[in-house]
C-alpha cells in the first residue's frame, strides 16, 4: 500500500471533468491517479465546478455530425496546478480550446465560492509563464475568443492572476 493515493473526500477535486475520460475502459484508473487534485472546497464547488458545467453543456449543444474536414470538432481542456516556490499550489488553471479558439483561466487558491469564473480570465501567456509549459507550441492561430461562448464577455479584463 506504499503506492497507495489517497486523499480526504473533503480534499478531493477533478481537474477535468469525469465525463473527459468517458472514451476509455481506463477511465477509472484515469482519474484517480492523474486526475485527482487538493482543490480547495470553496473552489471546487464554486467557480471550478461551474466553469466544468458550462464545458459539459457547450459540448452537449454541439451537433454530432459537425466536424472540420475530417477532424471532428471537439472540445480539449488542458487544466492543472499553478506553482508556488515551494511547489505547494499557489492555484489553478484551465484552458479550453475548439476549432482554433481558446479560453484562458487562472483560479487563486483562495477563490472564494461565489466568484464567477469570467473573473479568472487570464492570458495564456500568463499561464505559461507561471507553469513553465508551451501548452500550444508554434499554433499561432488560436485567437482568445472561445470565453464569450461560456458566457464571458468580450471586453474582460485578461490580467496576469496574482
Amino acid at each position: 500500500r506504499l503506492t497507495e493515493v489517497t486523499l480526504l473526500a473533503a480534499e478531493q477535486g477533478r481537474l477535468a471533468p469525469i465525463t473527459s475520460f468517458s472514451a476509455t475502459p481506463f477511465w477509472d484508473e484515469l482519474n484517480l491517479l492523474s486526475n485527482r487534485a487538493r482543490l480547495p472546497s470553496e473552489l471546487r464547488l464554486g467557480p471550478w465546478s461551474r466553469l466544468d458545467q458550462v464545458f459539459n453543456e457547450f459540448v452537449q449543444g454541439l451537433p454530432e455530425t459537425e466536424s472540420r474536414g475530417d477532424i471532428p470538432h471537439r472540445l480539449f481542456v488542458v487544466s492543472g496546478p499553478l506553482p508556488e516556490e515551494d511547489g505547494s499550489a499557489a492555484g489553478y488553471f484551465k484552458v479550453a480550446v475548439f476549432d482554433g479558439r481558446m479560453a484562458a483561466f487562472a483560479f487563486p487558491q483562495d477563490a472564494q465560492i461565489h466568484e464567477g469564473f469570467c473573473d479568472a480570465q487570464t492570458p495564456l501567456s500568463a499561464i505559461e509563464q507561471a507553469t513553465g509549459l508551451d501548452l500550444f507550441a508554434g499554433d499561432a492561430e488560436l485567437t482568445a475568443e472561445l470565453a464569450v461562448e461560456f458566457g464571458c464577455s468580450a471586453s474582460q479584463p485578461l490580467a496576469p492572476q496574482q
